[in-house]
């Protein structure tokens, strides 16, 4: 009896050894839900000599605070340590070479520094400074016990990096490669990274993904802040203007009605009347403050130096965002392309068109006017007008590098030749006005308002998140300056590098819609390989093909160019304008703005946009599209080719 108690007891404890040897896996939680913390964005080439701006950024991805005290950063070749640090869930730290060089290209100081003890006020890090190679090289986050926690691998780097697969990171092409930030791609819906596969898909410069995917950022974006469209509904006074029947008047009052403050943000800004007229208001003692783009295409005109001293001379303040590589000074925006006024904090006036006699012709117009084609919107709604003031205040920073004042003896960005006379020949009578009175409306709207480069591009919300709904029996009117038949480089493709805005007017008429493209035609050309009349063979035969509703045209409705003009280089265009009308289950939208249909004013440049729901506001744009559809054609048909 006893030996077999004793045979038991020997079993029992064999089996209880054999039980808690047994490894137990825990059930994988979903990722992103699990404390972590993530390399997020490197600076691998930035604008300072000798490195001094790189930087690196981590983010506690997790929901869990997490101490990384002790924790390190290597490049496999030295490595860098954290002095006592926790990271709050979602939160986002940057570490640099020298702070005082990231904080004059990014506006801010870093969290943390590596190299010289440049700013007291920022913590140093412990180790040999790393050295984050412009070609390419290897980022990888170690925690306090040397396990590895993430890794990176960028440009010529060494994808066989443990913690890596695959390909690795690159700056995309559409922007200059210095500066380039390489950063996380965001999710659409939260705002946060994707999921973590530590590939090169998880990364905003993924070369395979048309719209998260093939972007960039530079020093002084803040897509965090904006990453989403703002959407809001309100009461709201709204005034629609058409170019060129009826825009130039009410905007000149209401820049003459300013008590307080106009600020102004455009690409260009030659209309000789209306630069007198803000004169007038800065000598009253109004704050008269603009920023223009300061390399615009053809460069800036005598016209526009004009315009810039009168206001300059009256006490107003003139700014241009620009660069100069040769001093390491470049602008944030490949264009600073907005269009946006803001009188004394409680009215917008934005949409397509610049300060300039093409859109804003100022002759009487009862024997008709000429010009371009655009729509402009004056509004009192207080989040459009506060959101316009953010984007105002955060691109006229006079501590970015690329701000430089108006001198009138500055040899580039200065005062005309002291004999020069001002072009006021305005207008005309080749076109008769359509739309004589704007439309004013009082009400409660839905606005959404969209900017590039930080969230213009997207497909939840935004353009193409409304192009998205579309279906049977809606319809979709488009008038651009220009919309590319693909993006990326001239030799590529719609198979290649496709403009999902494009893309997403095609996928909306095949999915039952009616779809009506019209495109300027007046600097359209027949050897550009991606150009309107590209555009307009490419998507035209795709709707003979498969036999859609679906069609592109090339127009000059207003008469606004002549080849002469575009010679001498005026600012005028036949069709301006940036607008989408879009009928979708019997309700109107309308989308307003400065974005045209490049990859460059979606990605790179600044750029303002709103859409709104109305059916009344619809139905008065309808009128103008519809009159300018009937007036054009294909470009075969208008140049005679067969």
């Amino acid at each position: 009896m006893r030996a077999n108690f004793v045979l038991f007891l020997k079993v029992l404890i064999i089996v209880l050894i054999a039980f808690l040897s047994i490894t137990v896996t825990p059930k994988a939680q979903p990722l992103n839900k699990m404390p972590a913390v993530l390399i997020s964005a490197v600076y691998p080439d930035g604008y300072q000599t000798g490195g001094r701006d790189e930087a690196f950024q981590l983010m506690n991805v997790g929901y869990q605070e997490i101490d990384i005290t002790g924790w390190s950063v290597t490049n496999n070749k030295t490595t860098i340590t954290f002095p006592g640090v926790a990271l709050t869930s979602g939160e986002k730290i940057w570490c640099s070479r020298t702070a005082r060089a990231f904080e004059e290209e990014f506006g801010f100081p870093p969290n943390f520094e590596y190299g010289k003890d440049s700013n007291t006020d920022v913590p140093n890090m412990t180790g040999a400074p790393l050295n984050l190679i412009k070609a390419g090289g290897e980022l990888v986050l170690l925690n306090a016990g040397g396990l590895l926690v993430d890794a990176m691998v960028y440009g010529a780097g060494n994808v066989a990096q443990a913690g890596w697969e695959g390909d690795s990171v690159k700056p995309y092409s559409v922007g200059r490669a210095k500066g380039q930030i390489l950063y996380r791609k965001l999710d659409e819906e939260t705002g946060g990274p994707v999921p973590d596969t530590n590939t090169v898909a998880d990364w905003a410069q993924d070369p395979n993904d048309p719209i998260n995917g093939r972007k960039v950022m530079y020093p002084g974006w803040n897509i965090d802040a904006v990453f989403h469209t703002a959407k809001v509904t309100e009461m709201a006074n709204l005034t629609i203007l058409v170019a060129p029947d009826n825009a130039y008047e009410p905007i000149k009052k209401q820049i003459e009605s300013a008590k307080h403050s106009i600020h102004i943000e455009v690409y260009t800004f030659e209309h000789a009347a209306l630069a007198e007229v803000m004169a007038e208001r800065a000598r009253a003692g109004v704050d008269v403050r603009i920023l223009l783009e300061g390399g615009p295409m053809g460069g800036i005109t005598d016209q526009e130096r004009w315009c810039c001293q009168q206001v300059e001379m009256a006490g107003g303040r003139v700014y241009l965002m620009a660069q100069n590589p040769d001093d390491r000074v470049y602008a944030r925006y490949k264009n600073q392309h907005a269009k946006l006024i803001i009188i004394d904090d409680e009215v917008l006036i934005m949409g397509s068109e610049n300060l300039g006699y093409g859109g804003m012709p100022d002759d009487p117009k009862e024997d008709g006017t000429r010009g371009q084609r655009g729509v402009m919107l004056i509004t009192d709604a207080p989040t459009l007008v506060a959101y316009a003031r953010q984007i105002f205040d955060a691109d006229f920073n006079t501590t970015f590098k690329d701000i430089f004042h108006f001198q009138a003896n500055d040899e580039k960005y200065g005062a005309p030749p002291s004999d020069f006379t001002p072009d006021r020949v305005s207008g005309g009578t080749v076109y008769t006005v359509l739309k004589a009175k704007p439309l004013r409306l009082t009400g409660t709207f839905d606005f959404e308002i969209i900017q590039s480069p930080e969230n213009s591009l997207r497909d939840q919300g935004g353009l193409l998140g409304l192009i998205g709904k579309a279906g049977e029996g809606d319809v979709i009117l488009v008038e651009q300056l220009y919309e590319d038949k693909y993006w990326g480089p001239k030799d590529s493709s719609p198979e290649a590098d496709p403009n999902p805005r494009l893309e997403a007017y095609i996928a909306a008429a095949r999915r039952g819609a009616t779809v009506r493209i019209l495109l300027d035609d007046c600097h359209a050309s027949f050897s550009d390989p991606k150009g309107s009349v590209a555009t307009c063979e490419y998507v035209n035969n795709i709707a003979r093909t498969e036999g859609l509703q679906l069609e592109v045209r090339l127009g000059n409705p207003a008469g606004g160019v002549v080849v002469e003009e575009i010679i001498a280089g005026r600012d005028y265009e036949g069709i301006h304008n940036k607008m989408i009308l879009a009928r979708i289950e019997g309700q109107g939208y309308v989308h307003i703005g400065s974005i045209n249909g490049s990859e460059v004013s979606s990605k790179v440049n600044r750029e303002l946009a709103v859409q709104i729901r109305s059916d009344e506001v619809y139905s008065y744009l309808d009128d103008v599209f519809q009159y300018d559809w009937s007036v054009s054609e294909p470009p075969f048909n208008i140049w005679g080719r067969d």
